[in-house]
């Protein structure tokens, strides 16, 4: 710890001398130095254990207060003092030094960028278009930050960067974009009343962001919540079964996304197909009576309804085995009821005789798992989302 502080001291002056940083902005620098470090210790830790840095606020009033050669360096010492806060995480040497030179190159960038296209008297001085540039340029470090973070985080994973990049953004854009309103008003701000503009922004990102870990830390909870739910429904199963759920909601999950419904459906329709067979718990295992699945059904379905953040799900658990009328598309609990029931029946006609699905028959030995009366349109999702999924 002592050894990162003395390093970025270490820089600071190397640095200082190099640029010829005038008294003047030696202020600000520190100043920017300090709130990059703060803006670090309040980092978002994501669901899946991630910790994300996002200084795009912090990154933006400092190229418009300071020379493109000054912004880098309180970038650089900030970011240093930063990972001192960050210390006891296990981290490989590779992936901290990548942190710690990633942003500073990041500046630099939109440095260059703001000495180009952006006139600061005119910002100043309330232009609309100087304005204008100045969010296009807060905008467009986001995006790249946040494309760096998708491809290193696919790295990691092994997963598609297209798949990260949709996972981060439902929870990353809308801090990115308070990021970028936070920048701008602190840019004009402290034209007016000096570091006091810094450090009022520096505050409200600090709040944002704590508000922010809180909202992931809640939603980190209901999903070990559900989590549970799942597994205590799966306990009585053969082996060969264990993780139907979570294949259900893969499929299902697939399928709706092929279907063009929204993020906020999506996720309950996860968590429905999740906690589909939950009404199993303390009832008996026979899944070949028609009659015994709508039990389990609508016994799962008053499970859930007791639970505020899991009453959306009711009607799509309740309803997952009224699959003779048709759902009209207005009403989407009963199009993600069909979906889970369609991707039930199909699981387990796949987990049950694995070795009967080659390549050449597979489309057909689908489709015919399916219910009869599923809708062409629905059926043709799930076939779709299956082909991704199971091994031909």
């Amino acid at each position: 710890m002592l050894s990162l502080v003395f390093i970025a001291a270490g820089l600071a002056v190397s640095l200082v001398a190099v640029l010829d940083v005038q008294s003047t902005s030696l202020v600000l620098v520190v100043a920017f130095a300090v709130a990059y470090g703060l803006v670090d210790a309040m980092s978002v830790r994501l669901a899946r254990g991630d910790t994300v840095f996002v200084d795009g606020a912090v990154s933006l009033s400092a190229v418009v207060a300071l020379s493109p050669g000054a912004a880098v360096l309180s970038c650089l010492v900030g970011t240093i003092l930063g990972a001192v806060f960050h210390f006891g995480v296990h981290r490989s040497l590779a992936l901290r030094l990548g942190e710690i030179l990633k942003r500073p190159l990041l500046v630099a960038g939109l440095a260059v960028a703001a000495a180009r296209f952006l006139d600061r008297g005119a910002l100043a001085a309330g232009s609309i278009q100087a304005l204008v540039v100045c969010v296009s340029l807060g905008l467009a470090y986001s995006a790249v930050d946040f494309m760096l973070l998708s491809a290193m985080v696919a790295l990691d994973t092994k997963a598609t960067v297209s798949r990260v990049v949709r996972g981060l953004a439902r929870s990353l854009v809308a801090l990115h974009a308070a990021h970028v309103s936070l920048g701008v008003a602190a840019a004009l701000l402290m034209r007016q009343v000096g570091t006091w503009g810094l450090w009022s922004m520096v505050a409200l990102v600090l709040l944002s962001q704590y508000s922010f870990n809180l909202l992931l830390r809640t939603r980190g909870a209901y999903s070990e919540t559900i989590q549970a739910l799942m597994r205590a429904s799966e306990l009585r199963v053969e082996d060969a079964a264990q993780g139907h759920s979570q294949r259900v909601a893969d499929l299902a999950v697939g399928a709706g996304r092929l279907l063009g419904m929204s993020s906020a459906t999506l996720e309950q329709l996860n968590y429905a197909a999740l906690l589909h067979e939950i009404g199993r718990i303390g009832a008996g295992d026979d899944l070949s009576v028609s009659g015994v699945i709508r039990e389990h059904a609508l016994r799962g379905a008053e499970i859930v309804s007791a639970i505020p953040f899991l009453a959306s799900t009711e009607r799509m658990i309740a309803n997952q085995r009224e699959l003779q009328a048709k759902s009209p598309d207005s009403d989407e609990d009963l199009v993600c009821a069909r979906l889970i029931g369609a991707c039930c029946d199909l699981d387990r006609a796949v987990t049950a005789q694995p070795s009967r699905w080659t390549r050449a028959a597979s489309a057909e030995k689908l489709d015919a798992c399916l219910p009869e009366t599923l809708e062409t349109r629905l059926r043709l999702a799930v076939l779709q989302s299956a082909a991704h999924r199971i091994d031909q």
